[in-house]
């Protein structure tokens, strides 16, 4: 139960239209930085996500293309699968577009060699 002082505060405070003003000014402010934080960690996570998949498919297109039989090598779709970053992804593709053979390719990916 509200003692005659707090009574006498909420209610001048609810019947204060300059306080009603403040208090939905911080709110709207505090709910505007909460959404905006969550809504940015969303969309790097969704674009990060996005990233390493569209990263990993261009890596296991190239093997495809440049050696198939590496392509479907479960040993070769774990090393692809099993890296986290973009930055170590996207060094993995540049150095796929450039290895002269299979034996090199393996050597990229962290296989060993047949």
């Amino acid at each position: 139960m509200q003692s005659p002082h707090e009574k006498f505060i909420r209610e001048m405070i609810e019947d204060d239209p300059v306080v009603q003003e403040l208090l939905t000014e911080a709110y709207s402010k505090a709910y505007n930085r909460a959404y905006s934080k969550a809504y940015n960690r969303a969309y790097n996570e969704a674009w990060t996500r996005g990233r390493l998949r569209g990263l990993r498919k261009s890596v296991l297109n190239i093997l495809q293309v440049q050696f198939p039989a590496l392509a479907s090598a479960p040993q070769a779709l774990q090393a692809v699968a099993s890296i986290q970053d973009t930055d170590s992804l996207g060094q993995l593709f540049e150095q796929l577009i450039r290895v002269p053979d299979e034996q090199t390719a393996r050597i990229v990916l962290g296989l060993p060699s047949e």
